[in-house]
């Protein structure tokens, strides 16, 4: 059997060109397995009108749909939104784990803001800190990360939620 003789330096750039490529695989293949979570789709069920805009919101209809949210989106449109409902009234604790972009949360009680939180940070980690409503809400709305500002938003003022009739799909 012939075996061939490189030169020390070609054997280096050769093992160190194996060792990169070895990396990258398994690095992409990582990635490729750690992103197998979608962002999921929840139906436009609702409403608002604030400053002449229309902004269209998804309501989650299971305890799932709920839990996730806008979980492993990349973005939430200008005109879109989340719409989380409270039966009964509650303190909300949320946490902005796995949400991969920042948003405004509106907290509210039959329809009055209570609480405006701008700019909500996303967090891609293990532990990300809770975020909460200070007084008790029957709904909570997450809008595009500085939205609120840009529609005048403000504790106390009233956000009417117009509800989509299943039935005759005209908003109610």
């Amino acid at each position: 059997i012939m075996l061939l003789r490189f030169p020390t330096w070609l054997t280096t750039i050769l093992v160190f060109l194996i060792i990169t490529l070895l990396y990258l695989g398994f690095s992409w293949l990582s990635l490729q397995i750690s992103s197998q979570q979608k962002p999921q789709v929840i139906p436009v069920l609702a409403r608002i009108e604030v400053a002449g805009q229309r902004i269209y919101l998804e309501v989650p209809q299971t305890p799932e749909q709920q839990t996730q949210g806008l979980m492993y989106r990349t973005i939430v449109p200008r005109n879109r939104g989340i719409l989380f409902e409270f039966d009964p009234p509650q303190v909300v604790q949320f946490s902005m784990q796995n949400i991969l972009v920042p948003v405004d949360t509106i907290f509210l009680r039959n329809t009055e803001i209570q609480q405006v939180q701008v700019g909500v940070p996303s967090c891609n980690e293990e532990l990300c800190p809770a975020y909460s409503s200070k007084t008790t809400v029957d709904q909570m709305i997450q809008l595009q990360a500085q939205r609120t500002l840009e529609l005048g938003l403000k504790s106390g003022d009233r956000l009417p939620i117009e509800l989509l009739d299943p039935d005759t799909k005209i908003f109610r």
